[in-house]
């Protein structure tokens, strides 16, 4: 019972901030890199492609982070 109710409480939790929001998650496009050698690479280089064709982008990966104009 409290496992549904768990289940329940989170479904409506993100809904709501869905709503909120104005479902932001139609507007992005997540793109995921994995294997064992070169993710920070192939991530750094799809930026900065997509950066130079105008398009605003957000970054993580185990070398920086980068979204909204700032970089660490």
């Amino acid at each position: 019972m409290i496992t549904l109710l768990k289940r329940a409480f989170h479904f409506a939790i993100a809904w709501i901030s869905a709503v909120f929001y104005r479902f932001p998650s139609r507007k992005i496009y997540v793109l995921g890199v994995t294997g064992t050698k070169g993710k920070s690479t192939v991530l750094e280089l799809i930026n900065a492609i997509l950066e130079s064709a105008g398009k605003k982008t957000a970054l993580l990966s185990s070398v920086r982070m980068k979204g909204g104009g700032d970089s660490e």
